[in-house]
């Protein structure tokens, strides 16, 4: 993004000036982890001016908007974490940000070092956490409410987490979230959610219309609360699986910032990373109409076992066939690699276990074989080194591949 809109954003937010989409645009933009240098320095600075005696890495992000939302309303902290694997990880990005905001709005800034109320709760969130030892991923995500409000799914409590005029919003339990519409007035305004994984979270939805939507790591999902168009239209980032419930009078529309897709009903699969050279989309069962982001005229129809491909650089899609067992594994709990290149593997694997991932040396051409994702990064490291392709080294949160 520009770095005057940024600077812009930021200012307005902090003023109190911005106006509801302005506002959703800066949430979202910091909700998704960017690792824009400009954005940190404005951060920081705003920091400061609030807690001028403690250092960031003193700072606990989750400790600090636990604090500041049970004070508010009792809603759980947003843990939203992406990582570039050439770029430090900043986990305190979004926890900061989004406590700031609070602060910015005249809410009682608690503070350990000078607080003296009977309460030793509110002290112990500053404990810090180890994180220095990579897991595989759990069900979590953080929901972006129309409103601009945070939820934390992985910590929030089963049952009604929000209403949005005539529509609750569920948590159900075992990473999903899914919506109860009432009578919506086809008049009414359309609310948009976001609900975003960090790296090493996935997430499930069940969409107003019954749709589900799986959602891999480091991926988002915007949806309206309500389908009272003509089409049912969402846009993601990352990667996605959805299992679309037909209505052939209404077509299901997936847009994102390279690819989009049309269908009626029907199971695929879409891959859309930023940092992927490939976009992908994958046809399961049914029938999909894939086009090139801007274009109606590059268009394919897929058949069941067909993806397109699509690179900016390319004059027009590939289409080929794949196995779909391979491509949604990941879904069913396994990394499934057929041919995969070394590099896209490091990625899956960076994504995965929320870990900075740096390749100096040769990591291999193509990599094939099943692991499961609950194994330990360890675990996953060693047995994708016996290939011989690779030696690695592991310090904390960051993996070094070696020559």
């Amino acid at each position: 993004m520009d770095t005057n809109r940024i600077d812009w954003l930021f200012r307005k937010y902090f003023d109190a000036s911005c106006t509801e989409e302005e506002r959703r645009e800066f949430l979202e933009l910091v909700a998704q982890g960017r690792q824009d240098e400009n954005l940190q320095q404005l951060l920081e600075e705003k920091l400061q001016e609030y807690a001028p005696d403690r250092k960031l890495d003193q700072l606990s992000a989750d400790a600090l908007f636990n604090t500041i939302m049970q004070k508010t309303d009792q809603r759980e902290p947003a843990r939203v974490v992406e990582l570039n694997r050439r770029s430090p990880p900043y986990k305190w990005l979004v926890g900061i940000a989004v406590a700031i905001a609070v602060v910015c709005l005249n809410i009682w800034f608690w503070d350990k070092d000078n607080y003296s109320g009977n309460d030793p709760q509110q002290v112990e969130v500053f404990k810090e956490k180890d994180t220095t030892h990579p897991v595989p991923g759990t069900n979590k995500a953080m929901l972006v409410l129309a409103d601009g409000s945070i939820v934390a799914l992985d910590s929030a409590s089963d049952g009604t987490i929000a209403t949005q005029g005539n529509t609750r919003v569920l948590k159900q339990g075992k990473g999903e979230l899914s919506y109860e519409a009432g009578n919506h007035s086809q008049n009414g305004e359309v609310q948009f959610n976001t609900l975003s994984t960090p790296y090493g979270g996935q997430y499930r939805i069940k969409l107003p219309d019954g749709s589900r939507v799986w959602l891999n790591a480091a991926s988002s999902i915007r949806y309206p609360t309500a389908f009272t168009g003509k089409t049912r239209s969402v846009s993601i980032t990352g990667e996605a699986y959805f299992e679309v419930e037909r209505n052939t009078a209404k077509p299901f529309v997936v847009q994102t910032g390279k690819m989009g897709v049309e269908v009626l009903g029907t199971h695929f699969n879409v891959n859309s990373y930023d940092d992927e050279p490939v976009s992908r989309t994958t046809l399961v069962e049914g029938s999909v109409r894939v086009n090139t982001a801007g274009s109606a005229q590059d268009i394919a129809v897929l058949k069941p076992g067909e993806q397109a491909q699509w690179k900016p650089e390319d004059a027009k899609m590939n289409i080929r066939k794949v196995d779909v067992e391979s491509v949604t594994a990941w879904k069913n709990g396994y990394f499934h690699f057929d041919g995969t290149p070394g590099a896209e593997v490091m990625r899956q694997v960076s994504r995965w276990y929320d870990v900075n991932i740096e390749i100096n040396g040769k990591v291999g051409r193509h990599f094939r074989g099943m692991i499961p994702r609950n194994a330990s990064l360890d675990e996953v490291l060693h047995m994708l080194s016996l290939t011989g392709e690779f030696k690695y080294k592991t310090e904390g949160r960051t993996v070094r591949i070696l020559p």
